[in-house]
């Protein structure tokens, strides 16, 4: 009986370690192997080619020719100005009248073509009576860097301790100004003063946008890239020396790589960075709009970090070269506060907390579960369990940023830049 005993212990034991184990080898081949392996797809492909072929682009006609520099920082003014409108934290910039005669100039032309947009903003200019003369003073700034904004300082606090899940929270929702709003403004100020100094009027609304983009954020670029198509229009209707740049194929490679750029820290993490996209890391190849984007997902250290069981993989290596990689484009982009998020140590992370953050990865308004339920136990201390739940994140989390270069997408913008006389 003792033997027999033994026996069964032995062999419950085995099936104890085995069966998790075959269970999670299963799932990880099956699953989220050829997952990872599409993530390095893109740039095996004519993706690569085309990314490459934007860069050159912006390397010969650059939208910005001199380098950002980051010494006047313009948050405390334009914050007073231009109103934070997004994330949990309420605007605490006065709408004033202006802003509401901006929005309705805009949205009563928003149909038009973009000329012709421009030319109908033009004419009801004169009855809009819109202040703009606080738009003098941007000329004393060199960059716009949102995140010494105070809800930056209470989040410092909140997450020097926190696990991925908060991280990427508030990554996904913190306030953001207003960028539009503020292109919409030095659309109108250029309207207004280009007939008496038109090279002026130039540079002021090219200092407009390279506020918008010196901020790193993907929202920002592509405001940018939508005011380049405005200071297209305004070539063919005041022409001017210089401001070559303002035509479509700058725009659409600015754009696109800009969008392209964010999904770099995945692409690195799967393997090392290309040398040929090496001497593009500056901001003003578009570098800058995944800065924040990227900065918040650090692929779950609390799950996918040290291997203590057989056949679990570890990313230890992989994930330094990631975070190598964030923390050098954030120094490179001036974003020290979301550096410091890439150096928190490795936090709790509970089932309860990861199957209630449906916000993050579905889009099922069931897939939240009622925390009750759930047993509050560190995901991160069950061998298998936390590598299969890691690979189902990860996998369903990491969106491709790439999709400009479709065949479609990419075609059509091109035909259109060809065919376009801005």
């Amino acid at each position: 009986m003792p033997k027999l005993f033994v026996t069964i212990s032995v062999v419950i034991s085995m099936l104890i370690v085995f069966v998790p184990m075959a269970s999670y080898l299963f799932f990880w081949s099956v699953h989220v192997k050829p997952k990872l392996a599409e993530i390095v797809k893109p740039l095996d492909s004519k993706v690569r080619s085309r990314m490459l072929t934007d860069l050159k682009q912006l390397e010969k006609q650059p939208l910005f020719e001199k380098p950002f520099t980051y010494s006047k920082n313009a948050e405390t003014f334009l914050t007073q100005h231009i109103p934070v409108e997004s994330g949990d934290e309420p605007s605490k910039t006065k709408i004033d009248a202006s802003h509401v005669k901006v929005k309705a100039l805009f949205e009563k032309y928003q149909n038009q073509p973009i000329k012709d947009r421009v030319l109908g903003v033009k004419k009801d200019l004169a009855s809009s009576s819109i202040e703009l003369e606080w738009m003098k003073q941007l000329s004393e700034f060199d960059h716009w860097n949102f995140e010494s904004h105070p809800q930056f300082k209470q989040a410092q606090k909140d997450l020097e301790n926190a696990n991925s899940l908060k991280v990427i929270e508030f990554t996904a929702s913190y306030g953001l100004p207003n960028y539009m709003l503020l292109l919409h403004y030095g659309i109108i100020r250029f309207l207004s003063t280009v007939e008496q100094d038109v090279e002026m009027a130039y540079s002021d609304y090219h200092k407009v946008l390279r506020l918008v983009a010196s901020d790193s954020s993907l929202i920002g670029h592509m405001v940018a890239a939508s005011g380049v198509s405005y200071g297209s229009a305004f070539k063919s209707l005041y022409p001017v020396k210089g401001f070559e740049f303002y035509n479509m194929k700058t725009r659409n490679a600015f754009k696109r790589v800009s969008w392209a750029w964010t999904s770099f820290p995945t692409l690195v993490f799967a393997r090392p960075l290309d040398p040929e996209f090496e001497p593009y890391l500056k901001p003003e190849f578009g570098i800058c709009g995944q800065a924040r984007e990227s900065s918040g997902f650090s692929w779950m250290p609390e799950l996918s970090k040290d291997s203590a069981w057989p056949f679990e993989q570890n990313f230890t290596d992989e994930m330094a070269r990631e975070v190598a990689f964030k923390k050098k484009l954030l120094k490179i982009c001036g974003q020290t506060f979301f550096a410091s998020l890439l150096d928190r140590p490795i936090a709790r992370l509970s089932a309860k907390e990861a199957l209630t953050t449906r916000s993050l990865f579905s889009v099922d308004e069931q897939a939240e579960r009622d925390p009750q339920n759930i047993p509050d136990i560190d995901i991160g201390s069950i061998p298998y369990l936390r590598r299969a739940i890691w690979g189902v994140l990860v996998t369903i989390a990491v969106p491709s940023f790439m999709g400009l270069y479709d065949d479609d997408r990419y075609l059509a913008d091109e035909k259109q830049a060809a065919e376009s006389n801005l």
